[in-house]
C-alpha cells in the first residue's frame, strides 16, 4: 500500500512538471522600465537643492504630454550616516495644488517618503494640464552631522505603490460611469524618473 502511494505521488509529480511549460505560456511577463500610451514618455523628476547645512529639499516635478489626475510617487533617500527625517511636504505653490487629495506619508526607519496626490473626489474635473513644473516641494532635516551628498531614488512602498501616473479619463471617450477594470488600465502610466542634483 505505502509503495502504491509512493508511485502515484511520483507519478503526479511528473505530469505536474510536464504540464508547467504549459500553464507557464500564459502567464505575461510584467512590464518593465516607462509605459505610456498616450504619447511621449512622460517624466517625474527629483530636484535636489541644499537650503543650509543640515536642511535640504526635494522638488518633485513633473513632465506631461496629456492631461494627469492622479499620481503616487514613492521615493527613498539616504545621505550617507547622517539620521534623516523628512519634516513636511508643501503642494500650494505646485501644479497640482488645486487637487482634492494631496498626501504625504514618511517612514523615517526605512528613509521612504510616499507622495500621493488624487485629483477629484466629486464632480468637479481636476487635471494637471499638459506642461512642466513642480507639483510638491519635500523638506529633509539631519538630526546630527551635516548632509553632505543626499541621494534620492523611487522604489516601492508599502503596501505596493510604485511610481506612476493617471491619465485623465476624457482620453477614453467614455462616460465617467463607464471605466472598466480593463479600461482603466490603458490610464495607467509609468514616467520615466530624473534626479536633477543641486546647482554648484
Amino acid at each position: 500500500m505505502y509503495r502504491q502511494l509512493v508511485k502515484v505521488i511520483f507519478v503526479l509529480t511528473i505530469v505536474c512538471a510536464a504540464a508547467w511549460p504549459v500553464f507557464a505560456e500564459d502567464e505575461k511577463p510584467a512590464p518593465t522600465g516607462p509605459i505610456d500610451q498616450w504619447g511621449k514618455i512622460d517624466t517625474i523628476y527629483a530636484e535636489l537643492a541644499k537650503v543650509s547645512e543640515k536642511v535640504w529639499t526635494i522638488t518633485v516635478g513633473c513632465t506631461n504630454d496629456e492631461a494627469l489626475s492622479a499620481f503616487s510617487i514613492p521615493l527613498h533617500y539616504t545621505a550617507g550616516k547622517a539620521h534623516l527625517v523628512a519634516d513636511s511636504a508643501v503642494f500650494t505653490t505646485g501644479r497640482a495644488s488645486a487637487f482634492d487629495i494631496k498626501s504625504f506619508r514618511c517612514d523615517t526607519a526605512i528613509q521612504v517618503i510616499m507622495i500621493g496626490m488624487i485629483g477629484s473626489m466629486g464632480p468637479v474635473k481636476k487635471t494637471v494640464e499638459p506642461g512642466t513644473g513642480a507639483l510638491a516641494t519635500v523638506y529633509l532635516s539631519s538630526l546630527d552631522i551635516p548632509i553632505q551628498k543626499l541621494k534620492v531614488d523611487t522604489c516601492t512602498a508599502a503596501p505596493n505603490n510604485t511610481l506612476m501616473a493617471i491619465a485623465d479619463q476624457q482620453l477614453l471617450g467614455i462616460p465617467a460611469d463607464s471605466l472598466t477594470p480593463d479600461k482603466f488600465q490603458k490610464l495607467i502610466l509609468v514616467p520615466a524618473y530624473v534626479v536633477r542634483e543641486p546647482k554648484k
